[in-house]
């Protein structure tokens, strides 16, 4: 008996071997194949990440400026040339709002003479020509330092200071992507962003001075009527007005 058992006991030892190599010869396949299955949808997993975030900061990119919309009340003061202005006071006129800074900035001083002459140009046609100054030197904030800017820089139109670049911030830099902070709005008769240059210079020649100088009168041309919806004057019947010089907005029906 105890050699049977012995004989039985190997038996079971070899058929248990050759079970456990068949088995292992047949598992390292299927484990390979798990693994490669995994790895596949880990590779497909990361590919739809990388696809979704370049897909967001493509769109993040290219997304639109916030034209036609109401941008928020300014938060502005220490005016120069005028009273305290609001943009509810400012409904019916075209406003033209370039935030500027000291003579260190020379998109400031090259784009001053071509907000000089819209300002003379188109002022009693109903644009509203504002300058918000931003502080930007490492010597501390002078209002009698932004008035002399103004006496050098021929402002004839309305100078506010934006401090701590409140507006400026509301209104413009909410994207730290945002290249300059000389950007200017043009905002039509409702109060509405209809076009946005978004900092660094425009001279009279160059597109970008053209392009604004455009946007005015187009919009100049829009007059409100009583329900608040947008009409447009004639070439000839616009000519009319602006060689009249009318000191009143050009408002009313028709």
């Amino acid at each position: 008996m105890p050699g049977t058992t012995v004989s039985s006991w190997l038996t079971s030892s070899v058929v248990y071997y050759r079970v456990r190599t068949i088995d292992m010869t047949f598992s390292e396949p299927i484990l390979n194949c798990l693994v490669l299955n995994v790895l596949k949808r880990y590779l497909l997993a990361l590919q739809l990440l990388l696809l979704v975030a370049i897909t967001v900061c493509g769109e993040k990119e290219d997304e639109p400026l916030p034209l036609n919309t109401h941008p928020p009340e300014w938060t502005v003061s220490d005016w120069v040339n005028s009273k305290p202005l609001t943009l509810q006071k400012l409904q019916g006129q075209v406003v033209l709002v370039r935030w500027w800074t000291g003579p260190a900035c020379p998109n400031c001083i090259n784009s001053s003479a071509a907000l000089n002459e819209f300002h003379e140009t188109y002022e009693n046609d109903g644009l509203q020509v504002l300058g918000f100054y931003h502080h930007k030197s490492q010597m501390p904030f002078d209002q009698n330092t932004v008035k002399e800017y103004v006496e050098n820089l021929k402002f004839k139109f309305p100078v506010a200071v934006d401090h701590d670049w409140t507006t400026l911030t509301a209104w413009w830099l909410k994207d730290d992507r945002r290249k300059w902070t000389s950007v200017s709005y043009l905002l039509d008769r409702k109060g509405i962003v209809r076009y946005i240059h978004p900092g660094g210079q425009y001279v009279k020649g160059d597109g970008e001075y053209e392009k604004l100088q455009q946007t005015i009168e187009k919009l100049l041309k829009e007059k409100i009527t009583e329900n608040n919806n947008r009409i447009y004057y004639s070439e000839i019947q616009f000519a009319n007005l602006h060689s009249h010089k009318q000191k009143t907005p050009l408002l009313g029906g028709g």
